[in-house]
């Protein structure tokens, strides 16, 4: 009930996201820039070069990964591992054009490539959550032999 909450609330967040005007946004994305991934780029790389309309599209990558890591909790086991994972790439999909379609009435602009970006946040999501089910599972196997 608590995961489903969450996640609610995810969907919730990446909605609002693409509710608030351009310039709003805009400056959100360039103040975390600015004052988190420039500070970390320039301790690791050097440089201070990284742009924020980069950022934007990983926090759509790193937030749509988490949304599919949720939704993989939520639905693995309820029938065929393949049909649930194929359940969650199709509602994390659905669920992000519905977040472009949103852009169209906040006077963004809603692109096809973000469907793709969020898309593949959700397989990423996915891919981690089904590894760590298979460790787990492998865990359990080896620890029930012993």
């Amino acid at each position: 009930m608590i995961l489903l909450i969450i996640t609610i609330l995810t969907i919730c967040f990446i909605l609002g996201q693409s509710m608030m005007p351009v310039s709003h946004s805009d400056s959100e994305s360039k103040a975390v820039t600015e004052s988190i991934v420039k500070p970390i780029e320039e301790a690791i790389t050097g440089n201070r070069t990284i742009e924020h309309s980069i950022v934007r599209k990983w926090a759509h990558c790193i937030e749509y990964a988490i949304l599919g890591i949720e939704l993989s909790i939520l639905m693995i086991g309820q029938q065929k591992l393949w049909l649930s994972l194929i359940r969650v790439f199709s509602y994390g999909t659905g669920i992000s054009l519905i977040d472009e379609t949103i852009q169209i009435f906040s006077r963004r602009g809603p692109e096809v490539r973000d469907v793709w970006i969020d898309a593949t946040g959700i397989a990423i999501g996915i891919v981690v959550t089904t590894l760590i089910c298979v460790i787990i599972r492998k865990l359990k196997l080896k620890t029930a032999i012993l």
